[in-house]
């Protein structure tokens, strides 16, 4: 329906904002300790990164009957969100647990971003533990499907402090491996992934990338990099990825 949803870090809450108003009005908040990541399931349930709490939650669709006379604009057949959609307050910890930092496969240490593949399984960025953990669904058990738990490194089989992350259908991941400058496409049950942006080092020439935190994909699987340290977007084509532009 076109509405923002803002990860509110300081405020602890989740912000549901339609361009052009003056405020927004809050989708969830209370149990949050500085959250940063934030994706929708596949049922379009609200799944919140509860970084300082070191775990992920997730949020309840609930879709009361609209008391508008406003006709909503249509809903994308690809989301299952109603155009009154609420989220139940009450959460469900769906991966990790409330501040027990850790490393072992049930646990994590500020997790950064979350995505979802097609078959609903959850990715996790477990950023202090260098590491992507993807935990099935309906399983607080996670397996490690990129980098290696506890040991950051620049090879193609290692993360540095990775913070961002995106999954296709299929089970590609994208991964913003910001320690090491670059971003590595990483397909499901390899055991590295190959370099699709950056990889040369921190810098502002345009076959590096800075500091960078986030990023995002388009359907033809070309890279846009958020360079917060050279403040730039960069847009990395998969026909091309030695070179940004």
């Amino acid at each position: 329906d076109g509405y923002m949803y803002i990860v509110d870090y300081n405020n602890a809450r989740i912000q549901r904002w339609y361009p052009g108003a003056s405020y927004g009005t809050t989708v969830a908040s209370g149990a949050l300790n500085l959250p940063i990541g934030l994706a929708f399931d596949r049922l379009a349930n609200l799944v919140v990164a509860d970084t300082s709490y070191h775990r992920i939650v997730s949020y309840g669709l609930v879709c009361p009957a609209s008391t508008t006379t406003t006709t909503a604009p249509p809903i994308p057949t690809t989301t299952p969100l109603c155009s009154t959609s609420i989220w139940n307050q009450t959460i469900l910890i769906i991966a990790g647990s409330t501040s027990n930092a850790g490393s072992t496969s049930t646990s994590l240490y500020n997790p950064y971003d979350i995505d979802f593949d097609g078959y609903n399984n959850l990715y996790v960025v477990d950023y202090t533990n260098h590491r992507i953990q993807r935990f099935d669904t309906g399983s607080l058990t996670g397996s490690t499907v990129a980098g290696v738990t506890g040991s950051a490194g620049s090879s193609r089989s290692q993360l540095y402090y990775p913070t961002s992350i995106s999954v296709t259908k299929n089970e590609t991941m994208f991964i913003m491996d910001t320690s090491n400058y670059r971003v590595l496409r990483w397909q499901m049950g390899d055991a590295l992934g190959y370099v699709v942006a950056g990889g040369n080092g921190n810098g502002g020439a345009f076959t590096q990338i800075g500091a960078s935190y986030e990023l995002f994909i388009d359907t033809q699987y070309n890279v846009y990099v958020s360079e917060n340290s050279n403040h730039r977007v960069t847009k990395w084509l998969s026909t091309n990825p030695s070179i940004g532009i």
